[in-house]
C-alpha cells in the first residue's frame, strides 16, 4: 500500500486534477486520488479510507456469513445447554483473575456481559425445552406410525392395500399427497 507521500504527485492531464482551490484562487496542481475529486492533500484519501472500511466490512461479512452457515450445518455443533456451560465455563475463568480491586475494575465490563448473555441463554433454553416439550418430534412420529402400519397390518391380510397405506402414511410424514406432490400447493 502506498504510503501518503507518494499518493501525492502532481498532475499532467486536467481530467485527473484535483478539484480543490488552493488557498492562491487556483486549483490544486495534484493528481485526484482515484475514486475520489480530490487529492491527498484536500480530502481525496478520505475515499481510500472509506473504500478500505467496506471492504474490511465486506470480507468480515462474507467469512461471518461462512462461520455461522459451518456451525449451523455441523453435525456436532454446539446445542444451547452445550452454549451455557461454556459461556459458564468463561465466566469462572474471569472471576478467577479477580484478586484485587484493580482486578475487578479490569475485568467488571466483561463479567458483566458474561452474566447478561448466561441470563439470556437460559431464559432462551428454558423457552425452548417448553417448546420441545409441547412438540412431538420427527422420530416420535415416525414411531407412532410404524405402530400404526403394524396394527393396520394385523387386522388386514392383503399385502397391495398394506402398501398403499404405507405410501399414504410417508405422504403425511413428508407433507405430499397421494401422487407424491406437495400436499401445501393443492391447499393454496
Amino acid at each position: 500500500m502506498p504510503s501518503y507521500k507518494e499518493l501525492i504527485v502532481r498532475c499532467t492531464d486536467q481530467d485527473d486534477q484535483c478539484q480543490a482551490i488552493a488557498g492562491h484562487g487556483d486549483h490544486c496542481i495534484n493528481k485526484r486520488i482515484d475514486g475520489s475529486d480530490y487529492c491527498p492533500v484536500h480530502g481525496g484519501n478520505r475515499a481510500l479510507q472509506t473504500q478500505r472500511k467496506q471492504n474490511i466490512y465486506e470480507f468480515n461479512k462474507t467469512a461471518f456469513l461462512k462461520r455461522a452457515i459451518e456451525l449451523t450445518s455441523h453435525p456436532a455443533r454446539y446445542s444451547l445447554t452445550e452454549e451455557l456451560g461454556i459461556t459458564r465455563t468463561l465466566l469462572e475463568t474471569y472471576l478467577a483473575k479477580l484478586e484485587d480491586e484493580t482486578s475487578i475494575l479490569r475485568y467488571n465490563s466483561i463479567i458483566t456481559t458474561q452474566i447478561n448473555l448466561i441470563q439470556k441463554l437460559v431464559e432462551q433454553a428454558l423457552k425452548l425445552d417448553q417448546r420441545i416439550g409441547e412438540l412431538l418430534t420427527k422420530e416420535r412420529l415416525i414411531e407412532i406410525t410404524q405402530l400404526l402400519v403394524n396394527a393396520i397390518a394385523a387386522e388386514i391380510e392383503d399385502p397391495d392395500v398394506i402398501n398403499r397405506i404405507i405410501h399414504r402414511f410417508n405422504g403425511i410424514l413428508v407433507d405430499e399427497d397421494d401422487n407424491g406432490q406437495p400436499a401445501r400447493a393443492h391447499n393454496q
